[in-house]
């Protein structure tokens, strides 16, 4: 669905058959982008993953991040000459970082075993000695959508959790309305289809059913 499309759907749930108080427009507008942000900054699906390669620098322990870049999922190097990837590189949390990722801050070596994420930075440990391919499967952020371009958008968002954000922003709606039992049904609702995406995500992903969902 388009995000104009979605605006008429949830105009149509909340105010059938009469046109939407005169102040509302804008401020439906705002929720509805509203409730996309926390959609896109909440959940991971099959179409937020995505792969990039960055290239280490001798000594140079810091690499740019993509500017999508969301969460990490793994982080490997292409083995020089081979034909084959190399092992998946440890994530510091903040302790390691403090206990293992200062105390190597001055080796280098052909491949880094370890990184830590820090903003917009990948940081290495220890510091790379060559010029190799570091891979990265991560999660990324879907671009914003301009005010300008609502209408006629349509995202992945949009296609696969449409009814999500119009549940969620109806329910809204009606809990300011002090329509409590309507609000919970949507808010229900709202759970039911998120909960939905999620399972399309596990099989078009192929996850495991011993395996929780990505959140």
């Amino acid at each position: 669905m388009t995000y104009g499309e979605i605006y008429e759907e949830i105009c149509f749930m909340c105010w059938p058959g009469d046109e939407p108080p005169s102040n509302i427009p804008a401020y439906l507008r705002r929720k509805i982008l509203s409730a996309r942000r926390m959609i896109n900054r909440s959940y991971n699906f099959w179409f937020t993953l995505a792969s990039t390669v960055l290239e280490t620098e001798v000594e140079v322990q810091a690499l740019a991040l993509p500017a999508d870049y969301k969460e990490i999922e793994k982080v490997y190097f292409s083995i020089y000459n081979q034909d084959y990837d190399g092992p998946v590189l440890r994530q510091l949390d903040l302790m390691d970082h403090i206990d293992l990722g200062f105390q190597k801050v001055d080796q280098t070596v052909e491949y880094p075993e370890m990184f830590r994420i820090d903003g917009s930075s990948l940081y290495l440990y220890p510091k790379p000695s060559h010029v190799r391919d570091l891979n990265l499967l991560y999660w990324k952020f879907l671009p914003n959508i301009a005010d300008v371009d609502f209408d006629d958008t349509e995202d992945d968002i949009g296609i696969y959790c449409s009814q999500a954000i119009i549940y969620h922003v109806a329910s809204d709606i009606k809990l300011q309305e002090n329509e409590w039992q309507t609000a919970q049904v949507y808010r229900q609702r709202f759970e039911e289809e998120i909960e939905g995406a999620m399972h399309e995500d596990k099989v078009r992903r192929q996850i495991p059913e011993t395996k929780a969902p990505y959140l």
